[in-house]
């Protein structure tokens, strides 16, 4: 875009307010960035920013179980249809989950993982209620050592070690089981002990909603820096289902409307769509030539309301990386030193 010499003044003085700003949030920038270099030349223009929110419902019934503890069953009457159960609806994009226990779906039956007798059998003994004891090795006896002293004919005394077989504290090499406490079984996990249990159609509620984001722009910006700045908006719109009608331009409109062609392609007939937000902004960009010194000539770019900075290629202050550099080499020199002396003592 050409540029009046007022507003070539007025760009070239923004873009160095930026950048002099910009060289002050970062350590090791060269500070008053934008009063030190030489702008040859500044191009405006804008970048899209596409961002399409939708909130969907999926509804899932799967068969729930709960031990029987007795009482009445429902198990009589028609159960109504799953989407026909009224549930409160998100009233933003929202992320939740919900179980509701569809009416009329009960059974009792024995549990079968137990055939109804309530319990298991250990795993850790199968079923004896007895494991092979750990400190004899399932011998019954221990090897134990003990020292005797002996006292020859002429006096003299000496010591040796001898080894014996000691009946171990166990009962023939077994001892009660410690995760069933010597019973041989556990409580039935699924039926909690009852031996059966009640099972009906439980129905599963997801609200999930998806982002889908896309970035129009002819810059060496990256479209993830792009998408964390405003500007000027120019579509906010909120529907149960948006229309594929965009009006803003033909590249625009199109990398929209694919947006929009992905979110509302369901083939899941479990999943209902429930509204949808798209929101389009126009990014300002300042794209600016510069000479630095005797270094060969770069670009940046200023974009974004909040006049954010993209500069790759940016002198750096050597004399804070010189700083740097010399304070961990001191650091090292005495790291080591440290480590010399503890070696020698």
């Amino acid at each position: 875009m050409t540029m009046q010499p007022l507003e070539l003044l007025r760009s070239k003085e923004k873009v160095q307010e930026a950048l002099n700003r910009w060289s002050q949030e970062g350590f090791f920038r060269l500070k008053g960035f934008g009063d030190r270099i030489r702008i040859e030349k500044i191009v405006s223009c804008s970048a899209y920013t596409i961002m399409l929110k939708t909130q969907y419902e999926e509804r899932i019934v799967t068969r729930g179980i709960e031990p029987y503890y007795g009482g009445e069953v429902d198990d009589t009457g028609i159960s109504p249809d799953p989407y026909s159960i009224v549930i409160a609806p998100p009233a933003n994009f929202e992320k939740r989950d919900e179980e509701i226990r569809i009416p009329h779906t009960e059974s009792v039956e024995t549990c079968s993982e137990c055939s109804g007798s309530g319990h298991t059998r250990c795993n850790f003994c199968f079923g004896s209620g007895q494991t092979t004891c750990s400190w004899c090795g399932g011998s019954g006896s221990r090897s134990q050592s003990r020292t005797v002293t002996t006292t020859n004919s002429d006096g003299t005394t000496s010591s040796s070690t001898e080894w014996y077989q000691e009946s171990c504290s166990c009962f023939g090499g077994k001892v009660s089981c410690s995760s069933c406490m010597g019973s041989g079984q556990h409580t039935c996990s699924r039926c909690q002990g009852q031996g059966r249990i009640r099972s009906f159609d439980l129905l599963t509620v997801l609200f999930r909603f998806i982002k889908l984001e896309d970035v129009l722009d002819a810059t060496d910006i990256p479209d993830a820096l792009l998408g964390k700045v405003s500007g000027e908006v120019l579509i906010d719109e909120r529907e149960e289902r948006l229309s594929k009608s965009v009006r803003v331009s033909d590249e625009v409109d199109v990398r929209a409307n694919t947006l929009l062609s992905k979110s509302q392609n369901i083939p899941n007939t479990r999943t209902v769509l429930h509204f949808q937000r798209l929101h389009i902004e126009q990014v300002g960009i300042y794209e600016a030539t510069y000479c630095y010194k005797e270094y060969p000539q770069q670009r940046l770019w200023v974009y974004g309301a909040e006049g954010k900075v993209y500069a790759p290629n940016a002198p750096k202050s050597w004399g804070r990386i010189l700083l740097v550099a010399l304070g961990v080499s001191a650091l090292l020199g005495v790291i080591g030193y440290l480590v010399f002396q503890s070696q020698r003592y």
